[in-house]
């Protein structure tokens, strides 16, 4: 990890353990998945009986969920590479194996807005957008994808309430190892 700049006045840790991120996640996704549930029931058009998917399509399912959990990843790299101005070899793309979660990681410090930009972007990518989609068309298996992708942003989310507070032009770091960051600049320094 790089080091925060010993000049700057005080480094505040906001950051949550992974196992906690896990716990609290939980807390946040299932209450969400469960409001987007009756959203489905109660606006997308109403189809014939859906049955179970064929094979094929339960392969092709599951394949696109493991790859949107690196394609989740990639997005956090390419969200904070863009709004954070900051090139893509300085962010860490991996897996935990103790939590068994998958972690994009900026090295470098970057505005709060554009953390939390970075943070939000594959909620929006791999879970709105394909929820309203499916929803809108009467898709089950495209809202089905952007839940779980929603579901699965639920540690994002909570990263996301977890800086509420932090002033937009605050600089942050991403913490190397927990949910969160440190917030090293206060955006009036």
């Amino acid at each position: 990890m790089e080091e925060p700049n010993p000049k700057l006045a005080r480094v505040q840790d906001l950051s949550i353990s992974l196992a906690s991120a896990n716990l609290y996640t939980l807390a946040i996704s299932i209450p969400l998945v469960v409001v987007l549930i009756a959203l489905y029931l109660a606006f997308s058009p109403k189809v014939g009986p859906v049955g179970l998917p064929s094979n094929l399509e339960g392969i092709l399912f599951v394949t696109a969920l493991v790859l949107g959990m690196v394609v989740h990843e990639i997005i956090h790299a390419v969200g904070w590479a863009y709004f954070g101005r900051l090139p893509l070899r300085r962010i860490r793309i991996g897996f935990h194996r103790r939590t068994l979660t998958p972690y994009a990681h900026a090295v470098d410090l970057m505005p709060a807005r554009s953390y939390r930009l970075g943070a939000a972007l594959p909620a929006l990518v791999l879970g709105a957008v394909p929820f309203l989609g499916g929803m809108i068309v009467g898709r089950p298996a495209i809202a089905l994808f952007g839940m779980v992708f929603i579901f699965a942003a639920g540690g994002d989310l909570l990263v996301l309430w977890v800086i509420r507070n932090v002033d937009a032009r605050a600089m942050v770091q991403d913490h190397p190892s927990r949910a969160g960051c440190l917030v090293v600049g206060h955006g009036d320094e």
